[in-house]
């Protein structure tokens, strides 16, 4: 219930990122590593694609959190096919672009599928609470960005889509 207790904190705005620069592909790369480490993907199942090294100034904590959850439900979701991830620069932004050749989730699951508990139907044969996702959206917001799924009917495709700059951020209401 770690994760419970990490989205109360957001919810009370009592995380705050730590900003510095972060080499993004590296971060990325590290957390691919750490899951075929741990045995959760085999080697070469996931595919890193795109800019060699794409920097932003953000929180790796947070995004190495993000980036975690996403990477997880891909392989866990994905059935034997391989994971594509990407990473690139455009426009002073920064997207990680994460997806698997899963069954992509149904248009009727689309609109809760980062509401808090809410797990569809292909997530009855694994455990879970049902708050990776809406955790992942919480730190995109902390970090200026946003994370969306996006319409494709073959595959399921996240999109983190942040900031490359110091993200511009509402700061916490002072009691």
């Amino acid at each position: 219930m770690d994760t419970l207790l990490i989205l109360s904190r957001y919810d009370s705005r009592q995380y705050r990122p730590h900003l510095q620069p972060v080499d993004v592909t590296h971060l990325v790369a590290d957390e691919i590593q750490l899951l075929a480490d741990a045995g959760m993907a085999e080697p070469n199942r996931i595919l890193l694609e795109g800019d060699a090294t794409v920097s932003a100034v953000t929180d790796a904590v947070m995004l190495r959190q993000a980036v975690a959850n996403l990477l997880h439900n891909a392989v866990q979701y994905g059935g034997d096919e391989p994971v594509a991830v990407t990473v690139r620069a455009e426009g002073g932004r920064v997207q990680i672009i994460v997806s698997n050749g899963g069954a992509p989730i149904p248009m009727d699951e689309r609109a809760r599928i980062f509401d808090r508990f809410y797990r569809g139907r292909a997530s009855a044969r694994v455990g879970g609470f049902g708050l990776g996702l809406p955790l992942v959206k919480e730190i995109c917001a902390a970090l200026g960005g946003e994370v969306a799924l996006a319409p494709d009917p073959t595959r399921t495709v996240f999109v983190i889509d942040l900031p490359a700059g110091a993200p511009t951020v509402a700061a916490p209401d002072v009691v």
